[in-house]
């Protein structure tokens, strides 16, 4: 299997203890390191619920979103840990059409997890509710 971001070949030992195992790591130690993790939280109102909203990195990265699926994982436990009667949804970046949507549907407390801050405050910006 091959890093999504930089193409280079991910060493994995095979032994009898994983060697059914499916490898769900997309991406290599070099390029973790590299990438900068800010993990910021944001509670935005959404009518008489809470939009939680989780961004994972603070710039763009110009390949594949699916190489950074690894860093999902502390989210998806902390949901099911704290937030399961929840709605959880994950984008690569939240914009002002998603948010119109979002209010419009009334689904309840959602937790979102976006891998990019918007270039826009989009929730500062209230003229559409």
């Amino acid at each position: 299997m091959f890093c999504l971001h930089c193409q280079k070949s991910l060493e994995k030992i095979i032994d009898i203890n994983n060697i059914f195992k499916v490898s769900t790591q997309h991406i290599c130690e070099a390029c973790m390191t590299q990438s900068i993790v800010i993990s910021l939280k944001k509670v935005i109102p959404i009518d008489s619920f809470l939009l939680e909203y989780n961004i994972i990195f603070d710039k763009i990265y110009e390949r594949h979103p699916e190489a950074y699926m690894t860093f999902l994982k502390p989210y998806y436990i902390y949901f099911l840990k704290n937030r399961s009667n929840d709605i959880f949804i994950y984008l690569d970046t939240l914009t002002l059409e998603t948010m119109k949507v979002l209010d419009r549907l009334k689904l309840g407390n959602i937790f979102l997890v976006t891998l990019y801050e918007t270039k826009e405050e989009i929730y500062e910006n209230r003229d559409y509710w």
